[in-house]
């Protein structure tokens, strides 16, 4: 392993140049999947789960995980990891306040430094992996994006089991953007076993779940059509946010305002989307794109309460958000106007079945 003192260099750890490619930094790894869809984690041909006794413990987590070869009287290494996680908290900071581009670089170089060290499975270079695939999604590197969750995915089963909550997470961020490339079949497999194991969890974790593991139950309800089931889900998870000071209660409370809007409660609705988007501009920002997303639901549900002129407004402050951020000419920019239109063309008469 190359010396502390030459890694660390001031010229090593700036955006620049220095950074490998990224496709060099990813045959790094030595973990490509043989095209499994989750490796070993997940019998494709059957569709199914493995055995529950495959698993190492009870709650899912690995006796054995990956040898991490992180050695606590390392200087060096420890030293080489903590720069990781700054450039990778750098990197989520950065995108979180919409500049991918950047973001992207000190992601490249965070998961760059992780590899150096060869630490496979360590935080650090599952967080640089996590971190990076969320920017290439934003971005709509959605192949290279692709890839880097499978590699995720693999790591954190192997390292902390399947109904681990960080296994979990990992799985669900690759169904959604299976999802998003419309791998059909892929994407209701991958649907299935989340829920499948998600149900474990719950089960095994009673009483002291996680948080965002209640949003995903949610969400999975929702997708049943059971929406009692779905509106119980969501406020148990906005309590759990509450009880921990956690400032995402957001999340739960975007999920309660979707199962009102889809009751046609649109009174609760529009009330809880409120309290959902002033959360999320006060941690996120204004035009961070949670607040965005949060403005379209809430100018949805202000047409079904026939509130046009508010809806008018809530939708062009997104649309304008969106032209600025993404530009004029891009994608998302052309979506959110489509949207748009449709919005202010549509009467309200079209909303009022919640849908």
């Amino acid at each position: 392993m190359p010396h502390i003192m030459e890694i660390l260099k001031a010229d090593q750890l700036q955006p620049s140049n220095s950074t490998m490619p990224l496709s060099e930094i990813l045959s790094n790894l030595k973990l490509w999947n043989d095209g499994h869809l989750f490796g070993d984690a997940w019998n494709e041909e059957m569709g199914t789960d493995d055995k529950d006794e495959d698993d190492h413990t009870e709650n899912g987590d690995s006796a054995e995980g990956i040898d991490v070869a992180e050695n606590e009287n390392d200087e060096d290494t420890k030293a080489l990891n903590h720069a990781s996680e700054l450039l990778c908290y750098a990197s989520r900071r950065l995108l979180e306040i919409s500049i991918p581009a950047e973001a992207k670089i000190y992601a490249t170089k965070s998961l760059q430094i992780s590899t150096q060290v060869g630490l496979e499975g360590s935080g650090a270079m599952s967080d640089s992996i996590a971190s990076l695939a969320n920017i290439l999604e934003y971005k709509g590197g959605l192949n290279d994006a692709e890839q880097l969750r499978r590699i995720h995915l693999r790591l954190s089963e192997a390292k902390y089991g399947k109904y681990d909550v960080r296994s979990l997470r990992s799985l669900r961020r690759l169904y959604l953007l299976i999802t998003i490339k419309s791998k059909e079949q892929e994407a209701c497999r991958a649907r299935d076993l989340l829920l499948k194991r998600l149900q474990k969890y719950l089960l095994l974790n009673s009483g002291k779940e996680d948080p965002i593991m209640l949003l995903n139950a949610g969400n999975g309800q929702i997708f049943y059509g059971n929406l009692a089931e779905a509106e119980s889900y969501f406020a148990l998870s906005l309590q759990r946010f509450q009880a921990i000071h956690s400032d995402r209660g957001y999340m739960a409370l975007d999920g309660l305002a979707d199962t009102y809007r889809r009751q046609s409660k649109f009174e609760e609705a529009e009330r809880t989307q409120r309290q959902t988007l002033e959360a999320a501009i006060r941690f996120k920002g204004p035009k961070s794109l949670l607040a965005i997303l949060y403005r379209i639901s809430l100018s949805k549900v202000l047409v079904a309460l026939r509130k046009n002129e508010e809806a008018k407004i809530e939708a062009s402050i997104s649309l304008n958000l969106t032209q600025e951020i993404h530009g004029p000419t891009s994608k998302k920019y052309l979506l959110a106007l489509d949207k748009y239109r449709n919005l202010v063309q549509t009467e309200p008469s079209a909303y009022e079945s919640g849908k």
